[in-house]
């Protein structure tokens, strides 16, 4: 049940401490062997590299030498390594130094010994939204990076290897199967590295029609925790064994929530297209929605000659703060206090992780006006908005009740108003009853009374049955060619 808290300064302080909590959350790839030269990228979150600033280390090593450090973005390293042939087979922290901050990434790389068993890994690069638009189907070597596949000291095997690829999802079962056949000569130098980009075919006769609608009706892939499981053949077909004498499979797994969509405001204020509300706080709650779990927040005075986003968003905010992970923030008692009768407008920026790179969303810009405290409201301190938690195809209907509860925590009869974020996505009437959109996406119906508020987040699913290229599908989804 989400209910509106009031923190106090030093919950405040500690929450905001270790929502900024920077962290290293992949390395690809992972491994390497000993007397051989790699590029390497780190990517992290919550972080702040700095080109010609930031110092990566592998713990106390002296035999891997960092050649070059490019930092892309303040999440993203790449970085050119050597790796002494004397370096000890081993496990090695990934350390990241940049000025104060220092990030740790415990036993993230592996120095592999050249000529032992065959081994391989399989390495996920972490996106949180995939886009059919990211794909090229006339070029599929421009697909987006998903994983890579490390085959160590795989000399011995001069008749070639066949990798078996199965993409799956947790709630939307096997998507696809692929296979990647690869030639003795290709594997002489006992290291040979292919990812998504390079399979020779792929069969998704098994896919199901509801991940199809979802992802060609919302045009990214549907949210879900998806499989890759990869498993290795010799050439006659015989599973290739590891140092244990087990069968070879590798599996990661990505989470994609595509919290691109559904970035919306919910309180305080309104949009600049109308008129600002009235609030009474000074120290208002501000709230909003999205499935992104990374923001930043800036407050603005408005100025009476301003009317437009840019116009306010051009002078330096009265307020701001960055690295939030949660979807509300109180207005802090250390910033400019707020005055009655003075305008005001706020925006919030969403980071996400695509399979482009980093991505700063930000929402559309929200004000409002100080005011006095109305006492006929002053009675109400929660509403619960029931069910909170729903999920419906496009085109249906469903009935909500807020209840209200006063300062002695007893339930109060009120009429509280009713809106849907973002607008689009559906209607609903002042009795409560919602009707979903045509389109799928995912939205917030809010119950208002005073200056008190609560939220149902609905999730609103493709509706029938809908006509699609299951060839020019596999391309644009996979980056892969169609199977023969």
């Amino acid at each position: 049940m989400k209910r509106f808290v009031i923190f106090s300064i030093f919950t405040l302080f500690a929450l905001n401490l270790w929502a900024q909590q920077p962290e290293i959350i992949s390395v690809l790839p992972n491994q390497g062997f000993q007397g051989s030269q790699m590029n390497i990228v780190l990517r992290g979150t919550n972080t702040h590299f700095i080109q010609r600033s930031s110092v990566v280390q592998f713990g106390n090593s002296a035999k891997i030498k960092i050649n070059n450090i490019n930092v892309q973005d303040q999440r993203t390293i790449t970085a050119s390594i050597n790796i002494d042939a004397a370096c000890p087979e081993n496990d090695y922290d990934i350390i990241v130094s940049t000025g104060n901050e220092v990030v740790k990434y415990p036993a993230a790389f592996s120095v592999i010994k050249v000529g032992a068993t065959i081994s391989a890994t399989l390495n996920v690069l972490p996106v949180q939204t995939i886009s059919l638009a990211d794909f090229d189907v006339n070029n599929i070597k421009k697909a987006p990076l998903l994983f890579i596949v490390s085959v160590f000291n795989c000399a011995s095997y001069t008749k070639g290897i066949t990798a078996k690829l199965t993409v799956s999802g947790s709630r939307y079962g096997i998507i696809g199967t692929g296979i990647r056949k690869i030639s003795g000569g290709d594997l002489i130098s006992n290291l040979y590295r292919f990812s998504n980009r390079d399979f020779d075919k792929i069969d998704v006769s098994n896919a199901s029609q509801s991940f199809i609608n979802a992802a060609l009706t919302t045009n990214v892939i549907p949210p879900d925790d998806y499989k890759y499981e990869i498993s290795l053949f010799d050439n006659n077909g015989k599973p290739i064994l590891g140092s244990d004498g087990n069968p070879i499979v590798l599996d990661g797994t990505n989470s994609i929530s595509n919290p691109t969509s559904g970035l919306q405001l919910i309180s305080p204020g309104a949009p600049l297209n109308g008129d600002p509300e009235t609030i009474a706080s000074r120290f208002p709650q501000f709230q909003w929605f999205s499935q992104a779990s990374n923001f930043d927040i800036a407050v603005y005075k408005v100025n009476k000659a301003q009317s437009t986003a840019s116009d306010i968003a051009s002078q330096m905010p009265i307020s701001s703060q960055k690295g939030i992970s949660t979807n509300l923030f109180v207005y802090p008692n250390s910033a400019r206090p707020l005055e009655e009768g003075v305008t005001y407008a706020w925006q919030i920026t969403a980071h996400i992780v695509t399979s482009r790179g980093d991505q700063a969303i930000p929402s559309e810009m929200y004000w409002f006006s100080v005011g006095r405290p109305n006492p006929d409201y002053s009675n109400i301190v929660r509403i619960e908005v029931l069910p909170n938690d729903i999920e419906m195809n496009a085109g249906d209907t469903i009935t909500l009740s807020a209840i209200s509860f006063n300062t002695k925590d007893e339930k109060v009869s009120v009429k509280p108003e009713w809106r849907v974020t973002p607008p689009e996505a559906g209607y609903v009437s002042q009795s409560g009853k919602f009707t979903a959109g045509n389109s799928p996406t995912t939205c917030a119906v809010v119950a208002k009374y005073g200056n008190v508020q609560e939220y149902a987040t609905i999730k609103i699913n493709p509706s029938g049955s809908l006509g699609w290229d299951f060839g020019g599908f596999v391309q644009k989804v996979f980056g892969l060619p169609k199977g023969k």
